[in-house]
């Protein structure tokens, strides 16, 4: 075997064992290909354990626990599932937001909120923007349909908003 053929090969073998561990352990590598979140909301401390536990059943587990706003949420090994803990009773009464979301990834998150307020209004919808900043200069930015009974939270790349903050361990 050439040393051309040889390199390519412990390449390829490298590429395939990445590939492998990503998918074995996704909250051990940076979320390069970060997609949004798809989050679904528990009442009480109690349903969330269960739900956790349902999911745990289907081969997800949790691997990352954290707070931000008024949610305390739990991410599971898919990298894409979010069970939710929803404080309904915040702090800030001016911000209404549905512990069901989807969180998106675009460019400017500020714009997109600002589109999507707009397109819900012209279905007739009413809908509110909320801006949650982060300890870390970045922001994330909920719309609220109350009608719908979810928020669609426009964000940047987690590698650009960077870990989330305020983790606790799981």
């Amino acid at each position: 075997m050439s040393p051309v053929q040889l390199g390519f090969a412990i390449l390829g073998w490298l590429v395939a064992f990445l590939a492998v561990a990503a998918l074995i352990w996704p909250s051990k590598f940076p979320p390069v290909f970060d997609r949004g979140h798809r989050g679904y909301e528990a009442h009480t401390p109690q349903e969330r354990e269960v739900i956790i536990k349902l999911l745990g059943g289907g081969g997800l587990k949790p691997v990352m626990r954290f707070c931000v706003g008024p949610t305390d949420q739990t991410l599971m090994s898919d990298g894409y599932t979010v069970v939710n803990l929803h404080n309904h009773q915040h702090t800030d009464p001016a911000a209404h937001f549905s512990g069901t979301f989807i969180s998106l990834v675009c460019k400017n998150p500020e714009s997109m909120a600002q589109a999507a307020m707009s397109m819900l209004q012209g279905y007739g919808y009413t809908a509110e923007i909320n801006k949650i900043e982060l300890p870390n200069g970045g922001s994330i930015i909920p719309v609220y349909c109350p009608r719908l009974g979810i928020t669609v939270t426009y964000r940047r790349h987690a590698m650009v908003l960077g870990p989330p903050p305020n983790q606790i361990p799981v």
